[in-house]
């Protein structure tokens, strides 16, 4: 016995915009980003850093908590820009308590600190010790790394 289905066009965006909707539930909680969510050591830490193609001590200079604002200033604004550009968004942490571990790379006077939430990377930045120098992310858009 042979079933046809007739699907009318009111039918097909339905069930299309059902799969958009499925699809996009599945990358908001799968954790498809920049995030990397085993960084509760500082060996895993140092792993990630790894992964980004920088070499640092095997221990953090700093460590600090911070308490993401509720309303950003201009210069918090600034700072999750630089966030943005490497995938994140610090604005999804507002009024949380997170960790900040910061690095000093090997050979370099270049400094990468990473923000850390329930164990999970929510973003970081490198930061030249040159006066003047502008701090920028830890990842470029689209995953490539930085170069500094």
């Amino acid at each position: 016995m042979k079933f046809f289905f007739l699907l009318n066009r009111r039918t097909l965006i339905l069930c299309f915009l059902i799969l958009v909707l499925t699809v996009l539930i599945f990358f908001r909680f799968s954790g498809i980003k920049n995030s990397y969510k085993n960084a509760d050591t500082n060996q895993n830490r140092v792993l990630f850093i790894s992964s980004l193609g920088y070499t640092v001590d095997d221990d953090y200079l700093l460590t600090k908590e911070i308490i993401i604002p509720s309303q950003f200033n201009e210069e918090f604004k600034k700072y999750n820009s630089i966030q943005k550009a490497a995938g994140y968004n610090l604005s999804e942490y507002s009024g949380f308590c997170i960790q900040r571990f910061t690095y000093k790379i090997k050979d370099t006077q270049t400094l990468i600190s990473l923000l850390v939430y329930n164990g999970e990377i929510i973003g970081g930045d490198i930061t030249p010790s040159k006066f003047g120098s502008s701090i920028s992310p830890i990842i470029k858009s689209k995953g490539t790394l930085n170069e500094n």
